[in-house]
């Protein structure tokens, strides 16, 4: 594989038959060319890798509950409930439910992923800086982890299927109406047999801790939530010429960062 940015990189990497290229343009945007479905996904994983190595490998051991191995013994209580979550049924079954293209996208490009992550045992400067700092290494992936992981299908509706639960137990269903509208409409009934007084206070508690995010042990007071799409302007092209940032907070509420 040949990876070009400025200058240009080559990579000769097991897991490919041809020749593939990574042009990384003025504005940072890669773009892969290869001669075969198969190995535009290997490159899209090595790429993702080479971007975001420390990013993958932390949310990968998020989800399997594995932070303990790189952040310390204050997250085997968060690997212990993450690792309640985990998918523990048939993995065919679950290779059939996503469609019959799934695993030929996956597996290629997760053997890119572990061939930069083998890449850098031989190039240890490409290491993102976090795993020196912490005293770790990045964990090859195995396709099957990407299906095991619960981390992004516990999130939305959860809190708000609890709070109903504990509106209607405690309100009844007309209380429950007005306080948030059903889309779409239909007449709430309690499904015989369960008890709607077991779901408390600490209902979400284990969800609560398997789901926190996945931060350092020095910033875990720092108020701030995990987010994605951020952007920053500078002041040369606002209207009021000062810099502008951005962010999308994965939380309804969230803390002001302080540093």
């Amino acid at each position: 594989m040949s990876l070009r940015t400025r200058g240009q990189t080559e990579y000769t990497l097991d897991g490919l038959d041809s020749c593939c290229e990574i042009i990384v343009d003025r504005w940072g945007i890669s773009h892969i060319y290869a001669p075969t479905e198969r190995e535009a996904w290997f490159a899209q994983g090595f790429n993702a890798a080479r971007e975001r190595l420390w990013q993958l490998d932390l949310w990968r051991r998020a989800g399997l509950g594995r932070l303990a191995e790189a952040l310390g013994r204050a997250f085997v209580e968060r690997d212990r409930a993450a690792r309640l979550f985990l998918y523990r049924g048939p993995i065919e079954d679950e290779w059939a439910a996503y469609g019959c293209d799934l695993r030929s996208i996956l597996d290629p490009f997760v053997e890119g992923i572990n061939a930069f992550v083998r890449e850098t045992v031989r190039r240890p400067h490409l290491l993102p800086a976090e795993f020196e700092l912490l005293g770790c290494l990045p964990a090859e992936w195995s396709s099957e982890d990407i299906l095991r992981i619960r981390s992004h299908g516990r999130y939305r509706n959860l809190r708000g299927e609890v709070a109903r639960a504990q509106m209607l137990h405690r309100f009844g269903a007309c209380a429950e109406r007005l306080r948030v509208r059903l889309e779409p409409r239909t007449t709430l009934a309690v499904p015989e047999g369960l008890d709607l007084s077991l779901i408390d206070e600490d209902a979400l508690a284990v969800y609560d801790l398997a789901t926190a995010p996945a931060i350092a042990p020095a910033a875990s007071h720092s108020g701030c939530a995990e987010g994605s799409n951020n952007w920053a302007l500078a002041g040369s092209r606002t209207a009021t010429g000062r810099p502008m940032l951005a962010k999308n907070a994965l939380t309804s509420s969230p803390a002001p960062c302080r540093r």
